[in-house]
């Protein structure tokens, strides 16, 4: 289940953990932060998360799903529903 908004970002991603960890920077892992306000505020260089999307595999007979840590909610549900699935929680809104 490929769609144009698959992209894997690992290389990217683990060039900047690797580097953080050789220089002792903490890291702020984020994606749309639109959580930000909850809980307390968090300090580091800032992992975007969010260019890394994409559903990798879907397998609706036995009900899961694999997907990179950006890909949206919205994506998640819509691929679930085509098969008259659901998110097995409720995110926060």
């Amino acid at each position: 289940m490929r769609s144009e908004h698959d992209v894997d970002n690992s290389a990217a991603l683990l060039q900047q953990v690797n580097q953080a960890l050789h220089s002792a920077t903490p890291l702020r892992i984020q994606g749309a932060d639109s959580k930000a306000f909850l809980g307390r505020p968090m300090t580091g260089e800032v992992l975007d998360t969010r260019s890394h999307r994409g559903i990798v595999s879907y397998d609706p007979t036995e009900l899961v799903i694999t997907a990179r840590c950006g890909t949206p909610l919205a994506e998640l549900a819509a691929a679930l529903d085509a098969a008259q699935q659901m998110l097995p929680c409720e995110p926060p809104s």
